[in-house]
This record gives C-alpha cells, structure tokens and sequence, in this order.
C-alpha cells in the first residue's frame, strides 16, 4: 500500500512529468507494487516508488535534484535513509546491478513494469543475481523461458 503522504508528494511532484505515452507517478506506483507483490522490504518498496526520481541514464527527467540538500533532506524524511540510498544508486549513471540484490530487484521491477524485452544478454545477466521468486517468476514469464534454462546461466 502506497502512503498517503508518498501518493500526495509524487502526485504533486510529477504532475506534468510523463513515462512514455502515460504519467510518470503510475510507472513509479506499478514498481512499487510488483517489490510489494515480490514481498521485497519495505525500504526497496519505498525505493521503487522514488527510484527514478533523480533521473537517470535513460529517463533524464529528475523531479528532485541529487546535488541539492534540501531535495534529498526532503526525499530522506519521506522515505527513510535505506530507502533513500538505493535510490541514489538506481538514479548513478554507473549503476551496477551485477553486485547489489536489491538494486537488481528494484531493475527487474522498472524493466518488467515497462513491458521491456528481454534478450538473453539481459536474462544472463539476471539470471546469475539471487533474485526473490516473484521477480523470477516475472521474469520467466516476461522472457518466454523456463527456470532450468534461467539456472543454468548462473
């Protein structure tokens, strides 16, 4: 369940802000969800509902700036200092979700909620992380393959 206090903020924040053709709060709710439905932590399901609220590589809208105190005062009394550090490295231009599990959790979320495609690079890539088992499941859906094939990447 989203807070009211997170649901007003982001409403407010990104009112005019867009995610491809819809707005930007839904893609932001819908990765919380599925970290919720995956029964991730509730600092990594906070973390999804802000992931990309700094902007990142590919979406370069930033709601909040990453270099201001007060913005990431704001975003720390919002959502806590665990939640608010794994946003700053979803938003790190060098994110490396190889070598971070929950960074890799918050990734297959953003990825899956897109409706993205996955080439086998990026299944190989995933498929070698210790993933929960909603994100697995999602991801073998998503992918069209099964799980011995998953496995055998690691």
């Amino acid at each position: 369940m989203v807070l009211a206090c997170h649901e007003a903020f982001l409403i407010e924040r990104t009112r005019n802000v867009r995610h491809g053709s819809r707005p930007f709060y839904l893609h932001l709710k819908g990765v919380h969800d599925l970290l919720r439905d995956w029964g991730a932590a509730e600092h990594v399901c906070y973390a999804g509902l802000f992931h990309s609220i700094y902007g990142t590589r590919d979406f370069r809208m930033s709601v909040l700036d990453r270099n201001s105190v007060v913005d990431r005062c704001e975003l720390l009394g919002l959502i806590g200092a665990a939640a608010e550090r794994l946003v700053l490295r979803f938003c790190d231009e060098a994110r490396e979700v190889a070598r971070d599990a929950e960074l890799a959790e918050l990734e297959v979320a953003n990825l899956i909620e897109q409706g993205a495609n996955f080439p086998p690079w990026l299944l190989v890539r995933f498929g070698r992380l210790p993933l929960s088992d909603g994100a697995r499941l999602h991801l073998l859906v998503a992918s069209g393959w099964d799980d011995a094939r998953l496995r055998s990447l690691a």
